[in-house]
């Protein structure tokens, strides 16, 4: 079988979420016999995908901006491109399938799907519309001075709009959790064709050697309790838990060191007790050098892999109710 894949996620490196979940599936596609080809639309600033015989790639540049309507507007405008791309890689090999990431990727895998005649997977992250609602406010929008209400409400009806079309028009949407499913039936998303498939982890137990290499590098004593935070910094929810644990959490555990270890670290002071690791190659170690994961989340949805991740390599979680929803 030839599956032709469309995601805006970073596939080449992946270190979190859709680009974990996506470049799963591909391996394990792969390594079942079949065929994947890959159409990618990416940010000015990510890394290239590098095309190889076993994993054919070509990448579409799409500007970076933080307006839904504009995004929209931007993959609309790629998709004659990516149709271009797909019929060529339909004419090498016959596409059996598109995949695609809802919603911004699966407007477009949606139209290749329907002229190539052929079904159409979408592989969900979370209910991107709700999650959007819980930001309005927050969000650099709508702290436009007198025009900043009416554009969070253009930016959600564009997502509302895109979410809904792909989704009811799909032959299969893959969402990992029921809440999940919840959520998409709460904002009107007929659910007809939309299944739950759990997300996993492939995170191993350290061995004692890794451990305390980290935990040297790190200048931990061996006695020293260690609790760890796991995400993508830069990600809102994630950026808040950072805040709660430098401000409320770190200040009143001062024989306790905290380790926060994901992508795009903030630039901020943090109390003596807590290190800022940032990006790294595996988390295995890491959760291997600590005693405690904690997850501090008070917004968002989906699945917290992180947590999954925690118990995978024996640690105990401490979470908010919301992270652990």
């Amino acid at each position: 079988m030839h599956v032709l894949v469309l995601t805006q996620n970073n596939i080449v490196s992946p270190k979190y979420g859709g680009g974990l979940r996506v470049s799963a599936l591909i391996e394990q596609l792969l390594g079942q016999g079949h065929h994947v080809s890959v159409i990618r639309f990416r940010l000015p600033d990510d890394q290239p995908s590098t095309a190889t015989t076993r994993l054919p790639i070509r990448d579409i540049v799409v500007p970076r901006t933080s307006q839904m309507a504009s995004v929209a507007a931007l993959i609309h405008l790629a998709s004659r491109t990516a149709e271009r791309m797909a019929l060529a890689f339909h004419s090498e090999s016959k596409v059996d399938l598109v995949q695609s990431d809802p919603p911004w990727a699966a407007l477009t895998g949606q139209r290749i799907a329907e002229r190539l005649g052929v079904p159409h997977v979408l592989l969900s992250q979370n209910c991107e519309t709700a999650l959007a609602r819980q930001f309005a406010d927050s969000s650099p929008a709508h702290r436009l001075p007198i025009v900043g209400p009416l554009v969070t409400n253009l930016n959600l009806g564009v997502l509302e709009w895109a979410e809904k079309r792909v989704i009811e028009r799909a032959t299969l949407t893959l969402t990992p959790s029921a809440g999940d499913r919840e959520e998409m039936a709460s904002v009107g998303i007929r659910l007809d064709h939309v299944e739950v498939l759990p997300n996993g982890t492939n995170v191993r137990q350290a061995t004692r050697a890794e451990r305390d290499a980290i935990r040297s590098r790190l200048n931990l004593a061996p006695a020293t309790p260690t609790v760890i935070f796991v995400g993508r910094m830069d990600y809102p929810p994630n950026a808040e838990a950072v805040k709660v644990i430098c401000t409320h959490i770190a200040p009143r555990c001062p024989d306790l060191k905290f380790l926060l270890v994901g992508l795009n670290p903030p630039a901020i002071t943090t109390p003596d007790n807590v290190i800022m690791v940032g990006a790294v190659d595996s988390v295995d170690g890491y959760l291997g050098a600590s005693d405690l994961s904690i997850v501090p989340i008070l917004q968002g949805s989906g699945t917290r892999i992180k947590i999954l991740d925690a118990w995978a390599a024996g640690l105990p979680v401490l979470s908010t109710s919301v992270g652990a929803s």
